[in-house]
């Protein structure tokens, strides 16, 4: 069964995945800032169904560092409690039966959000709740988003604004991510699955979940 998930802090109003004036350097455009916004938006939406994150009500920022609280009600024992929302960037609180749990008894992996008790044994089944912040810092000297999954918005943007040119020719472009050296795509018909530049798929796939969350 899948747990419940809810914003209980959400990102600042405005925070964004790319910022206007970075997006018309990267694609060199003269579109107005309305335009350029709800084409970032757009672009965060796609990205964060490309990496598996659960859609929720009242949560246009998905992938910013916001605080949640997620509530799991398990019928058994169980090994691990797999969190929704990553990266798990630290715990607020955590309640087994409404009573709460000691942090400093429990093990967490940040990079795939779980959380294991640290005396090795399962959790019992009962009903946990979790509060949690998740997800990256967009904005400021603090921004952590990895280049990869900046350069796969600034790909799915840049196909947006292609499919409105009929008469289109795609280009070839080349940018460099730190830690992957120089990535070169284009938005030909061929190099599309499902819509999304197969670029896109590959920079995302390190990232993704790779599995149903709950």
């Amino acid at each position: 069964m899948r747990s419940v998930l809810a914003v209980v802090a959400p990102a600042a109003v405005g925070e964004t995945l790319i910022s206007v004036e970075g997006l018309r350097n990267k694609l060199d455009t003269e579109a107005q800032q309305s335009v350029l916004l709800e084409w970032i938006s757009l672009a965060h939406g796609v990205i964060a169904d490309l990496l598996n994150i659960p859609h929720i009500s009242r949560d246009p920022t998905p992938l910013a560092l916001q605080t949640y609280r997620e509530t799991f009600n398990r019928k058994s024992p169980s090994a691990l409690l797999r969190l929704a929302r990553r990266p798990l960037v630290g715990l607020v609180a955590v309640s087994c039966g409404g009573e709460p749990v000691d942090l400093t008894l429990i093990s967490i992996n940040e990079d795939d959000g779980l959380l294991y008790p640290t005396n090795g044994v399962c959790w019992p089944a009962e009903t946990y709740e979790v509060e949690y912040r998740a997800g990256y810092v967009l904005s400021g000297d603090a921004r952590n988003v990895p280049a990869a999954i900046e350069l796969a918005a600034v790909m799915v943007i840049d196909q947006l604004i292609s499919a409105r040119s009929a008469d289109c020719i795609a280009p070839v472009k080349s940018e460099s991510v730190p830690g992957l050296g120089a990535i070169t795509y284009n938005t030909a018909p061929e190099v599309f699955s499902d819509g999304v530049p197969i670029a896109v798929l590959r920079l995302l796939s390190r990232y993704a979940f790779p599995y149903p969350t709950g």
